[in-house]
């Protein structure tokens, strides 16, 4: 056989070979173009055929020589062609066949590749449960570790608990026993008990009639208390106080107001001050100090009066923001102080009198002079809610020391009986009442 003609056989039976070799991807197959396959061999059968040709023509003078050896081969040559051309109508419809196979597979890669595409996805969402899961499994590792040490306690306790129980019971034995004893003690204390009953009888009954007798005696006793504080109380009363008793209380115990006020007058105004002493009362409605309005910004019932007033009690000094006058006499005026300044401060709070009428004298003290004396008073006629003081007695005992509106009458026996108002008349303050309060203006710093 003619050796190009025999490489042009095998050339072709090596491409339908490789035409029919199936390639299967491992990850990712590109889609194969199967014209395009088939235009590429037919290229290259049309090269081969062109280069056999170019080389069947530089040779064809060898054949020539050789005609007769070749055309004995062609005979044989003719019959291998044909055989050839039968192989290549068998290698064209496998070529077909192949054809068919490889739009198939095209087809399959296409789904291939969507199953791989889903396949990845599937995969991701594998490997997040996966790490889920072994989360999952290390919580629980670390649960059954701490159930394992739960129980590793609960067995330790468990045997605490069974050698605790040994140590009952064998209390409990000894316990039966001493209930035992108990049982017959309590048999022998039952008769003991009858026997102390009836003598515990015996005895509430003499204690029931020694505590009638005892309640006699405590009622009589606190009958005979109670008079006899109430025999102190009206001695103690009955009982007078000297003068300088009386002075010395007013003076240890005594505070201060200052008042400050603009008064007009016709070509301009000025600034007054005035101070006066008081005393701490205790009156139905509070702790008060109290004060005559006269020489006062209040004098002669003026309310309108811008005024800065101040009390000072001791070191201490307090700003006045309202006071009141008395229902009965719009002369008097008080301050109320609050019990906590009165309780820091330490000082006595004078009663008022329920007896003003009880001596026929009392105890004068100036409010701005460091006199005071003992004057005669009396009950005058047709008037109610004063005291008539006798000056021109007081004159011819005292000389020049004669009662002032703001002095204050105290009884003999210390209670304040009330304040001068007049030359020779005090207003009484047995159960005062003070209303129409003004607010009073703030002290500038």
């Amino acid at each position: 056989m003619n050796k190009t003609l025999l490489i042009i056989i095998c050339d072709f039976l090596l491409i339908s070979i490789l035409a029919l070799v199936e390639f299967k991807p491992t990850v990712e197959v590109d889609a194969v173009d199967e014209e395009a396959l088939r235009d590429q061999a037919a290229e290259e059968m049309l090269e081969l055929l062109q280069l056999s040709l170019e080389h069947e023509s530089a040779q064809r003078q060898e054949v020539e020589s050789s005609l007769d050896d070749t055309r004995e081969q062609l005979t044989k040559t003719n019959e291998n062609l044909q055989e050839t051309s039968e192989t290549l109508e068998e290698v064209n419809t496998a070529l077909k066949e192949k054809e068919q196979e490889t739009t198939a597979l095209s087809t399959e890669l296409a789904q291939t590749r969507g199953s791989l595409e889903l396949t990845l996805e599937e995969k991701a969402n594998l490997a997040k449960s996966l790490q889920e899961k072994e989360a999952r499994s290390r919580q629980l590792q670390e649960e059954l570790q701490a159930q394992q040490a739960l129980a590793l306690e609960k067995n330790q306790a468990l045997e605490t608990a069974k050698s605790k129980l040994t140590e009952l019971e064998g209390q409990q034995r000894q316990l039966s026993t001493q209930l035992q004893i108990r049982e017959t003690e309590k048999e022998m204390l039952e008769q003991n008990l009858i026997a102390a009953q009836a003598e515990v009888e015996r005895a509430r009954i003499e204690a029931e009639r020694a505590q009638k007798q005892t309640e006699n005696l405590a009622v009589g006793v606190s009958e005979l208390a109670a008079s006899s504080s109430a025999l102190q109380e009206e001695f103690r009363q009955a009982q007078p106080l000297s003068l300088n008793a009386i002075f010395k209380k007013f003076e240890d115990n005594r505070v201060f107001l200052r008042f400050q006020w603009e008064e007009r007058a016709f070509l301009g105004s000025s600034t007054r001050q005035v101070a006066l002493q008081s005393i701490l009362v205790q009156t139905p409605q509070g702790t008060h100090a109290l004060f005559a309005t006269v020489n006062t910004p209040f004098a002669g019932g003026r309310q309108g009066i811008s005024t800065e007033a101040i009390l000072s009690i001791g070191n201490r000094s307090f700003a006045i923001r309202q006071l009141g006058f008395l229902e009965a006499d719009q002369g008097i005026a008080a301050v109320r102080v609050p019990d906590s300044i009165t309780d820091s401060a330490g000082l006595a709070i004078f009663s008022l009198s329920t007896d003003p009428f009880r001596f026929s004298e009392a105890v004068l003290v100036s409010d701005d002079q460091e006199l005071y004396g003992e004057i005669p008073v009396r009950v005058p006629p047709g008037e109610s809610g004063t005291l008539e003081v006798e000056s021109k007695l007081f004159n011819r005992l005292f000389g020049e020391f004669t009662p002032n509106p703001g002095d204050y009458v105290f009884s003999m026996t210390g209670e304040l009986i009330g304040v001068m108002v007049g030359n020779n008349r005090a207003r009484l303050l047995q159960d005062p009442e003070f209303t129409n309060f003004i607010n009073l203006q703030a002290p500038q710093n």
